[in-house]
């Protein structure tokens, strides 16, 4: 699965776009971030992607050093 930031990725040009993909995590920064990127992946591949581009990973505190951390992009499908 490839997760990126950018719109595009070089030498693979996008098939099909299969729509948003989100999640949280509620944990350490670390952790959270982790988290959500591996289960914003799974939900892509439950879409049919192999790809997730233009990820916006957003940090929020919570409360006594807890984050939630929010990650969104967009599923494609990439050649």
């Amino acid at each position: 699965m490839i997760i990126t930031t950018t719109l595009a990725i070089e030498g693979r040009p996008i098939g099909e776009y299969l729509g948003v993909v989100t999640d949280e995590a509620i944990l350490g920064a670390h952790i959270g971030r982790d988290i959500a990127l591996e289960e914003m992946a799974s939900a892509a591949t439950s879409k049919g992607g192999n790809a997730v581009v233009g990820v916006d990973i957003d940090y929020q505190i919570i409360r006594d050093g807890m984050l939630m951390v929010s990650a969104s992009g967009t599923a494609v499908k990439v050649r």
